[in-house]
């Protein structure tokens, strides 16, 4: 019901929906996941048992976040004129 009544303020725009989901989001759920599974990596490790792949997991949604980050910052560049793009 939240999602339903979020988008009905937003007027159902396209480009805000998609703004929103991957500008605001897909980063918090990649800060959460990364921060779940490295809490959930050290717990397992002090208990004595595997843990390689939730630690590797983890270091997979960091490198996403990263990534997405990078992206932006690109964008970002693009949209203030003050990188090598061509006008």
């Amino acid at each position: 019901m939240v999602l339903l009544l979020f988008l009905d303020s937003m007027q159902w725009e396209a480009d805000a929906i998609l703004f929103t989901g991957v500008g605001v989001v897909f980063p918090l759920f990649c800060i959460g996941g990364f921060l779940a599974l490295l809490c959930s990596g050290i717990w397992r490790k002090a208990k004595g048992r595997p843990c390689g792949q939730t630690f590797a997991l983890a270091g997979g949604l960091l490198l996403l976040l990263l990534l997405l980050v990078f992206f932006a910052l690109f964008v970002l560049v693009g949209a203030l004129g003050i990188g090598p793009v061509p006008d």
